[in-house]
């Protein structure tokens, strides 16, 4: 089944962001297609999840909590983080970096979560996995009925454990649009206009007010399982 025009366009995207490294092109076919299997299985795992949270009308005020619950265990926050950082984290103390990883994660949460609950009786119907030179998958979907009805999300994938029964995202695209591009375009002025303290302002102010904001706490926000070596 071809792939929409925008979600060629994200995958296209997340190709060129992984390096190239000598003896790509030999790697076995069949572990491309054990990669895409398994990172297919656990992108449809999520999307599954998610809509089963988005059109549960028991949920109530509890919706916007429980999308956050999904988001948490099946995305590696500290890659949309880092990524948004690029190469400025030298210009953070230990206590900002640690305020600007929980401030941070909170926005995620709130740009995702408001965009999320946009859909609602959609399906969400994987069209296609492809594995990349470093092992992370692009998996592909569309979403099918509602107001949405032909829209793409797009999933970059990554394995952390080696039996490939652990996977989280570390980047989105909406139709094209990556979210940790959109990140990095937002995040990038603050800090270079006013430093750190003006970039966790800059977050601070554009997050609705959730229980206060722990900066010990933020890694428990979306880590990432260490990866099993055997």
């Amino acid at each position: 089944m071809s792939l929409s025009r925008a979600a060629w366009v994200a995958a296209v995207a997340f190709a060129t962001l992984v390096p190239l490294s000598s003896g790509t092109n030999a790697r076995a076919a069949d572990d491309s297609d054990q990669l895409e299997r398994a990172a297919r299985a656990s992108a449809n795992a999520a999307l599954s999840e998610l809509r089963g949270v988005l059109s549960d009308p028991s949920l109530g005020g509890d919706r916007v909590n429980a999308i956050r619950r999904v988001l948490r265990s099946r995305l590696d926050y500290s890659k949309f983080s880092r990524f948004a950082l690029a190469r400025d984290t030298g210009a953070f103390s230990p206590e900002q970096r640690d305020r600007y990883e929980c401030e941070f994660n909170e926005y995620l949460s709130y740009l995702l979560t408001t965009r999320l609950l946009r859909y609602s009786g959609e399906q969400f119907k994987i069209t296609r996995a492809i594995a990349l030179p470093n092992r992370d998958v692009v998996v592909s979907a569309r979403i099918s009925g509602g107001k949405h009805d032909g829209a793409g999300i797009t999933l970059l994938m990554r394995a952390y454990s080696r039996a490939l029964d652990q996977w989280r995202a570390i980047d989105i695209a909406f139709d094209g649009t990556r979210v940790r591009q959109t990140l990095r375009d937002r995040v990038e002025p603050a800090l270079h206009k006013g430093g750190p303290d003006q970039l966790i302002a800059m977050l601070q102010l554009q997050t609705p007010r959730q229980p206060s904001c722990t900066p010990g706490n933020a890694a428990e926000a979306g880590s990432a399982p260490a990866v099993q070596t055997e």
